[in-house]
């Protein structure tokens, strides 16, 4: 008798089959998945290190995977538990050539990796490559710093004579490498030098505006005495004829880039001033502020004037003591 027939036969015993197959076959599949995976289990294993990570304050840390999650939460690769380091604070991945790089998922391109590895293995995709530290290049003597600190000056006399393209450059660069919150990077700089004349007018006549509405005599008479010699160093540029317009997201950001470049022009042996009244002009006048990108985000910081100036100075300036308080 054939199956087919057998079953047919007799119900009960098809009924007792498929039940039974149903049931079998799982626990074939469970036994056979249990089997499987105890082996991999029972497997030996051990962790293949990629690399070292180098900590502050000594010592280090393997990395065991192609990509390694690094911060101070329970599921990082590697945890770091530093005030500075976030809970998932970036990806650094190993790439064929060995190397490993920060994700951009995570990372916001702080760059401490690539500074801080003592083999120069880190490295972030897009970026400068870093300078190798050298104590003759790199080190400052504090009394040096704090003395060009107190010797600097805003220059209120220039003599007309123009920065170079690769000058004004360097003052670009020191401006950048200043700190910004979160690393956000988002200071910007305008250069006005070939259409500086035509600026100097447009913000002159801004201030002018804004002095008439608000009542300030002492400005417009300025404004008088820049009319009346145009040509002249006025008392807003002071014979200076180019200016970088510095804005940002935030205004501390866009002040540390300011005092940078301002420093640097001290070391440079160029002039340059802080132009509030400027600044002012430009976040004042609706033309002005679409020249230079000004949204109710972006913000203008300050402009810089900068020059040469035929000024010698002989000695450092007093200043009042530092208001601190001790607690």
């Amino acid at each position: 008798m054939t199956l087919p027939e057998l079953l047919a036969a007799y119900p009960a015993v098809g009924v007792f089959y498929t039940a039974f197959v149903r049931f079998l076959l799982p626990v074939l599949a469970g036994a056979i998945l249990w089997r499987a995976v105890r082996s991999l289990l029972r497997a030996p294993h051990t962790p293949e290190t990629w690399g070292q990570l180098s900590l502050p304050g000594g010592g280090s840390v393997p990395l065991t995977h192609w990509e390694n999650i690094l911060g101070r939460g329970k599921s990082a690769d590697v945890r770091l538990n530093y005030p500075s380091v976030s809970r998932q604070h970036a990806a650094l991945c190993r790439g064929e050539d060995g190397l490993c790089r920060c994700n951009g998922v995570l990372c916001f391109s702080c760059g401490q990796c690539a500074a801080i590895c003592p083999v120069g293995a880190a490295s972030l995709p897009g970026l400068e490559a870093p300078v190798e530290y050298a104590p003759e290049r790199f080190d400052l003597d504090p009394e040096v710093l704090l003395n060009a600190m107190r010797f600097r000056r805003s220059i209120r006399r220039f003599n007309g004579e123009k920065l170079t393209r690769s000058e004004l450059e360097i003052l670009l660069d020191a401006g950048r490498c200043a700190p910004t919150a979160s690393n956000s990077q988002s200071v910007a700089f305008t250069v006005v030098d070939g259409e500086f004349e035509e600026l100097r007018v447009k913000i002159w006549e801004s201030l002018a505006r804004a002095a008439r509405e608000s009542g300030r005599k002492l400005m417009l008479r300025r404004y008088e005495q820049y009319l009346e010699a145009p040509e002249a160093p006025d008392t807003l540029f002071y014979g200076g004829r180019q200016m970088i317009v510095v804005t940002s997201l935030g205004r501390v950001d866009g002040g540390l880039a300011l005092a940078n470049m301002e420093l640097m022009a001290h070391a440079m042996g160029l002039g340059a001033l802080y132009c509030g009244f400027a600044a002012h002009a430009i976040e004042s006048d609706e033309e002005l502020r679409a020249l230079f990108g000004l949204t109710e985000k972006r913000k203008i910081d300050s402009c810089l004037v900068v020059g040469r100036t035929d000024l010698k100075f002989r000695r450092t300036a007093p200043r009042n003591p530092a208001r601190a308080q001790w607690r």
